[in-house]
């Protein structure tokens, strides 16, 4: 191994890319995709940490009279959710529990920190989206976070499940003999955000019920604002839900209202750890901070041997972090858009010619759906026109 570099952040998948030398010229590249690789990084001989994964794609370069250079880049097990798209309904899970699903088809290996309660949701709609796709929007659409730990895929809402206690001294000085994780460039930014959320939506059976929900910076004061983010589709039905994903859009928007950055000397920084800077001037800033984004860079020359241009081998890596005690959240994703109208079919129980709710609503079983057999528990319940169905209920 001749260098690296991890390119990696909180609800984010990491890129590991890795330089490498041979005396064979003959690996066979197709071979080596989704094949086990993993990074080892040792000090003084001891391990300090290991990004285990999965060859993404390897490439090779040039040959020379003894040795060829390979590139490989090595992407989390998870990454593999990303070549499969789908279309299909889940029904009465909670976002956890789909998550979970998914994640279980894969055989993907994970923890599951979840602090606060998710109800079960009458369906949720996967619609020509990748597997990864579709988790991540499902995971930021109610605030949730992940980041990896070794082999397994970890995710909370809550700061409280990150690794703690990883001591950070601030030292200027790079060439000092100062033994341990050191950072010696750091700053600290203040950065506006939007001040407000509000989400609206509409519950047919209470279509006068407002089902309007506001959460403010409490910096505020309870005084108004004109940065304010207005959803008219808050995807919520009570009054329990719509509180609580009002305040995780703020805190997405907000997540980099104060955020730092720094050059370090320590691998044991990463994307779900809590560290506690020492030692700088500025007694403010010796406090518990989150790391948010890391890029790793690694060189080891003398793994070219005679081609070595005689330096030593060397690690450094620049991040940006936040405070420790936030509940930092990854940014909205959107759904995809219908084209337009959707083809479907009319459902019901086997014999049973009429098959309506007390609105008159129908239950429909999409054609895209592979899934869900077209009986009355397909879909849900979708309000009929009368202007287009005529003066019947549809049949």
């Amino acid at each position: 191994m001749a260098g690296f570099t991890l390119e990696e952040g909180l609800s984010t998948l990491f890129t590991l890319t890795v330089n490498l030398v041979s005396t064979r010229s003959d690996i066979e590249l197709e071979a080596q995709l989704l094949q086990p690789g993993a990074l080892t990084v040792t000090v003084s001989g001891k391990e300090q940490r290991t990004i285990p994964g999965l060859i993404a794609s390897l490439t090779q370069g040039e040959s020379g009279f003894r040795r060829t250079y390979y590139q490989a880049v090595i992407r989390p097990d998870v990454w593999v959710l990303s070549l499969k798209q789908d279309s299909r309904i889940f029904h009465f899970l909670s976002v956890p529990d789909i998550v979970n699903q998914v994640l279980d088809e894969h055989r993907i290996p994970y923890q599951s920190h979840i602090q606060q309660t998710y109800p079960p949701r009458e369906y949720v709609t996967q619609k020509r989206e990748s597997d990864l796709d579709f988790i991540l929007r499902l995971m930021a659409e109610v605030g949730i976070s992940f980041w990896f730990e070794d082999n397994e895929l970890v995710y909370g809402d809550s700061h409280l499940s990150m690794t703690e206690g990883i001591p950070l001294t601030f030292n200027p000085h790079i060439q000092s003999p100062t033994q341990g994780d050191i950072a010696h460039r750091l700053t600290l930014g203040a950065f506006m955000q939007s001040r407000e959320s509000v989400l609206k939506d509409r519950e047919h059976r209470r279509p006068d019920h407002p089902l309007q929900f506001k959460q403010s910076d409490p910096a505020l004061g309870g005084e108004a604002t004109q940065y304010s983010v207005f959803e008219s589709y808050g995807r919520y039905q009570d009054d329990q839900t719509g509180p609580q994903l009002s305040a995780v859009r703020l805190e997405a928007m907000q997540a980099g209202t104060q955020q730092g950055a720094a050059e370090t000397n320590s691998i044991r920084l990463m994307p779900g750890t809590i560290f506690t800077l020492q030692g700088h001037p500025v007694q403010a800033r010796n406090d518990r901070w989150q790391v948010i984004t890391v890029s790793h860079r690694g060189e080891q020359p003398a793994a070219l041997e005679e081609e070595s241009n005689g330096s030593g081998t060397t690690f450094t890596n620049s991040l940006t972090f936040a405070p420790g005690n936030i509940d930092w959240r990854p940014s909205y994703r959107y759904k995809p858009l219908a084209d337009g109208d959707e083809v479907a079919t009319i459902v019901g129980p086997k014999g049973e010619e009429l098959y309506v709710n007390e609105l008159g609503w129908v239950r429909v079983h999409f054609h895209w759906n592979r899934y869900d057999p077209a009986d009355e528990k397909a879909s849900c319940w979708v309000p009929v026109s009368n202007q287009w169905a005529g003066t019947v209920l549809a049949r």
